[in-house]
């Protein structure tokens, strides 16, 4: 009897274990982190590119004469059509310091949009089906010379505006006030899209994005029976012992 006791309470032990492992384990996919130099794909699940009608993620695209300039700012540009221009552009600055060209300074490590000419966006895919948590940051760096254009941040979530908020003029400061999505819960199905978008003006702004897919409810289900049985187990046990 003590035999299948001690049993069930290893087995009990190790679910809960399993299960905390695999929620402590969350997958998260970031924008700066998952930065690939080679590709204008960073990995399986984000693309750069830019929305050839403005507002409308449908018309997401990779222009075919893209180009990646420069081995310390990896600089991705998608050219309007029939035009020459280094925008809309998608960079990150790969370096362990700053670099101030053109009026801005990009931080190392940090991914930057600039949508001059039209919108600058990095697109993620889902790999599965679940529930992610979503958070973007968009930060003001530099506003072209001779404008007052301001510019926007948008989140869209399979298609749908999710987040839009006008970003602040830095004026004589490096970097303006940063406008947040909160971390925010959305259900997503396999292949879905999420666009960060930076559109609507002229300024340079850098963009943190990350997604991070949450455990699914029975795996706190089963840790929360686990600990329950197991509880319950020792409990016994101890006023069987008692006994």
């Amino acid at each position: 009897m003590e035999s299948h006791s001690a049993a069930r309470t290893i087995l009990l032990s190790l679910l809960l274990t399993m299960g905390s492992s695999i929620g402590l384990h969350a997958l998260t996919f970031s924008l700066a982190g998952n930065w690939n130099s080679s590709a204008d794909v960073a990995t399986d699940e984000w693309s750069y590119g830019t929305f050839t009608t403005a507002g409308n993620p449908s018309t997401f695209v990779v222009p075919a004469d893209k180009t990646n300039s420069g081995s310390t700012e990896n600089f991705w540009t998608f050219p309007p059509a029939g035009g020459e221009s280094a925008d809309p552009n998608v960079e990150k600055n790969l370096t362990g310091s700053a670099i101030f060209t053109a009026g801005a300074e990009f931080l190392p490590g940090t991914v930057s949009f600039g949508p001059f000419q039209g919108p600058a966006v990095a697109q993620f895919i889902a790999p599965t089906a679940g529930v992610y948590d979503i958070t973007a940051t968009f930060t003001t760096d530099q506003i072209r010379s001779g404008t007052s254009d301001g510019t926007t941040g948008y989140v869209y979530v399979g298609g749908a505006l999710e987040y839009s908020h006008a970003l602040s003029d830095p004026g004589h400061a490096q970097f303006g006030t940063a406008e947040t999505l909160a971390p925010t819960d959305f259900t997503l199905t396999a292949g879905e899209k999420v666009d960060f978008v930076l559109g609507g003006g002229a300024f340079t702004s850098e963009v943190d994005a990350t997604l991070t897919e949450l455990p699914e409810p029975s795996v706190y289900a089963m840790m929360i029976v686990a600990g329950l049985l197991l509880f319950w187990g020792l409990r016994c046990r101890n006023a069987s012992v008692q006994a």
